[in-house]
């Protein structure tokens, strides 16, 4: 269990364990993890130092209680400062403790080690030598460079090595030098324009929202001497992406009005940018391409399915929720299209593709499948759910056929799948749907 208002805390949690098969509940206050420890029955408890709702420190003693789990392993999770707070007082016994921001490994040790000596959690006996309980600092880039040291590498970069010596030490000077932690989030998507960033030393990844869906995209990995933030500067609109270092990163962070400055300063600076940018977008677009809507009805299609099946499910088994799978086949679209038309075709299809969007939620993912197949990957949804959501769809195609004005109302044939832990393939998964379609075909009257 994971008690903290932080999101950030929660989503570092989840990259970092995905190999130790934990299952990871998130509450967002102390109250909150006292009403449903019982029912998560947690083997170890991270719990932030500072919530909403009190001290942190104060919860652990009253959940161990209403666990009864006297030695329950419980990770105080402080911020640097706080690092000389004691870990044993009265009524507030911590099993240890890790500073903020903390280094992966270290921390991913902690946790295991933990789980190791109380209930074996990895499956197998785990041999790991637990860290001394010290305040940890996380790994820097060893670096201490001059400003001498800066302008050397600047000079060495393609983007800045049209300037002068003396116009480099200007940017240097107006510039400031940051420090990340390892999956720190150094821009987020959505964010208002400021700075351009110069990456010293570290690697960060660059992540981007695929359209119409809750989904981020990984796109790709940055090191020393490249640069990010620069489209927000030159489009002066929000962050198009999101930035998040993957080790400990140090930056120059470029003023936005010094950045441009220079651009028009010096032609060969802005044709190394160009190049930069041109690279860059050709990627992405290939990327982005993948995921590239179906043009007759929106929908993300069969490659797209396939991509982020993975991406949604991982987050279920993760968060200890199941996932309802439906597929859908349309019915007689050879002799709709010989009998009225292939524009009237066409709008079937989208009408079975409205149906379908609007008896899901946003969080889920519906995809033209094929020609005259779909499928909605619902996530969060029960077994008890699919009869609820099969009359939703077939009573929205009976309204949005009349609403239409279609000759014909949609006819559809539905199986479904469903799972507390799907499969790691897509294709098993639509077999398991498409098999009890087939049944369901069979059952009736011929």
């Amino acid at each position: 269990m994971v008690v903290t208002a932080d999101p950030g805390d929660v989503a570092a949690l989840e990259q970092l364990l995905p190999e130790d098969r934990l299952a990871i509940t998130a509450v967002g206050n102390g109250r909150k993890a006292l009403e449903t420890a019982v029912a998560s029955a947690p083997d170890l408890i991270i719990i932030n130092s500072k919530l909403e709702d009190g001290d942190g420190a104060g919860f652990i003693q009253p959940l161990r209680d209403v666990l009864q789990k006297p030695d329950l392993p419980v990770i105080l999770l402080t911020e640097r400062g706080d690092a000389s707070e004691p870990l044993q007082t009265a009524d507030r016994v911590a099993t240890d403790y890790v500073a903020r921001p903390f280094s992966p490994p270290m921390f991913r040790t902690r946790i295991r080690a933990w789980l190791a000596r109380s209930v074996g959690a990895t499956g197998a006996p785990v041999r790991v030598v637990l860290p001394p309980i010290i305040p940890e600092l996380p790994e820097e880039p060893a670096l201490d460079l001059t400003e001498d040291d800066v302008n050397q590498l600047l000079s060495s970069i393609p983007l800045f090595a049209p300037l002068s010596s003396e116009q480099r030490s200007q940017l240097i000077r107006r510039s400031v030098e940051e420090t990340y932690g390892a999956e720190h989030t150094i821009i987020h998507q959505g964010h208002p324009m400021g700075m351009v960033y110069v990456i010293l030393s570290g690697h960060v990844r660059v992540f981007e929202p695929v359209p119409d869906s809750s989904v981020e995209m990984f796109l790709g990995e940055l090191g020393p001497g490249q640069i990010f933030g620069e489209l927000g500067v030159l489009r002066e609109r929000p962050r198009s992406a999101s930035i998040v270092s993957l080790d400990p990163t140090r930056c120059l962070a470029i003023p936005a009005t010094d950045f441009l400055y220079l651009l028009g300063q010096s032609r060969e600076m802005s044709l190394s940018l160009l190049r930069i940018l041109a690279g860059r977008l050709y990627d992405a677009d290939r990327l982005l391409a993948r995921h590239a809507p179906d043009p007759l009805t929106g929908l993300p299609g069969r490659r797209a399915f396939h991509e982020l099946y993975r991406r949604l499910t991982a987050g279920s088994k993760r968060r200890g929720t199941s996932v309802l799978l439906l597929v859908v086949d349309v019915l007689h679209l050879k002799d709709i299209n010989d009998r009225f038309g292939y524009s009237v075709g066409d709008e079937v299809l989208r009408t079975v593709a409205e149906a379908l969007i609007g008896s899901s939620r946003t969080t889920d993912l519906v995809t033209r499948y094929g020609g005259d197949e779909f499928t909605a990957l619902l996530v969060e949804a029960g077994d008890k759910d699919v009869e609820i959501i099969m009359d939703r769809v077939q009573q929205k195609l009976r309204e949005l056929a009349a609403h239409r004005n279609l000759p014909v109302t949609p006819e559809c044939r539905m199986g479904y799948a469903f799972s507390h832990n799907p499969p790691d393939s897509a294709e098993e998964f639509l077999r398991l749907a498409d098999e009890d379609m087939q049944r369901k075909a069979d059952a009736q009257p011929k």
